[in-house]
């Protein structure tokens, strides 16, 4: 009998003030996670040293993401009886340029979903991905990347959709200053917007008022402190305000859906110490309840790198 060589995966995730990195092994359709750091800091020089005294592979898949603001969502309507792959990311590839007027060789594409009779492709220009993120990544010293994909999706990659009924996603990034909001039905992708905002003043703002730095928020689990959760529920609601708006425009474009017509509103959001009071404040807005799910750090790319070798049926966190 062969038995299956252990692989790793690597994931990078990094913003302007952290760098990530966190390596899981492959084995059985299952991924442990062997080893992790996270830097908080804004100095290149800190985030060559975590590359530096990380143990990466020759062998290693290494997954990371790429920003928002780089990306843009195209459909594209492709025939359910087309299966291919190959076949479908060749028509989304070529609308795709055909709709930003550049040739197709200088843009990538993913397949985010499939609903009906619509494909709905995630879009970069390569040349972003190379210099955005490649030769970056390059620079501190880490192997070549081998899969990029969109931010906001990594999260969705840790994620088991209904296979039935509608759900609406508010993946929220305040490190990465974006809210994407993708409705999902029958357990597909079938529509994303965007949203991007100064997410990330937050962090300075809680720092002058409160003292708290951008290491003791992320860990903190749940916002306890009164005096901050009112502060904090304030910029949630007006946030959750102009995430309302979006979502409207987006369940109208999807056959003048409203909110009525949704089964499910989940509420990701990095970090996740802002989820519970973030979806309270969501619920109010949306006048429907708003659930959190927090999703572990970086196991959305993690997953995403292990889907390479096969189906990967889990994570465990080594220990």
């Amino acid at each position: 009998m062969n038995w299956p060589i252990p692989r790793n995966v690597v994931a990078i995730d990094f913003a302007d003030t952290y760098f990530a990195v966190s390596k899981a092994r492959y084995s059985f359709g299952k991924l442990v996670v062997i080893h992790q750091e996270i830097k908080f800091s804004e100095e290149k020089e800190d985030w060559e040293e975590v590359v530096s005294n990380f143990k990466f592979d020759p062998e290693d898949i290494v997954v990371t993401s790429l920003d928002m603001g780089l990306t843009i969502f195209v459909d594209v309507f492709i025939p359910l009886k087309l299966k291919k792959m190959k076949e479908i990311l060749s028509i989304g590839k070529a609308e795709a340029a055909r709709t930003m007027g550049i040739s197709m060789d200088d843009i990538s594409v993913s397949l985010v979903g499939r609903h009906m009779g619509k494909s709905v492709f995630a879009v970069a220009k390569s040349e972003d991905i190379d210099n955005n993120v490649v030769k970056y990544l390059r620079s501190l010293g880490t192997p070549e990347p081998d899969i990029v994909i969109p931010d906001a999706t990594k999260y969705l990659q840790a994620v088991s959709f209904p296979v039935h009924g509608r759900v609406v996603y508010l993946v929220t990034n305040f490190f990465k200053n974006y809210v994407s909001i993708f409705l999902v039905i029958d357990g597909q992708v079938a529509g994303v917007r965007n949203m991007y905002s100064d997410l990330k003043d937050v962090f300075k703002i809680v720092k002058d008022r409160f003292g708290l730095s951008i290491p003791e928020i992320y860990v903190m689990g749940e916002i306890l402190d009164d005096d901050l959760r009112n502060f904090m529920k304030t910029g949630f609601v007006n946030l959750a305000m102009e995430i309302n708006r979006e979502l409207v425009q987006l369940l109208r474009s999807e056959g003048e859906l409203t909110l009525e017509n949704v089964d499910l509103v989940v509420l990701i959001s990095d970090p996740s110490s802002f989820s519970s009071l973030f979806s309270e404040a969501a619920s109010e807005v949306l006048k429907t309840k708003v659930y959190s799910e927090n999703i572990k750090e970086l196991s959305g790319l993690l997953l995403r790198g292990g889907r390479e070798f096969g189906k990967v049926e889990s994570i465990q966190q080594k220990g």
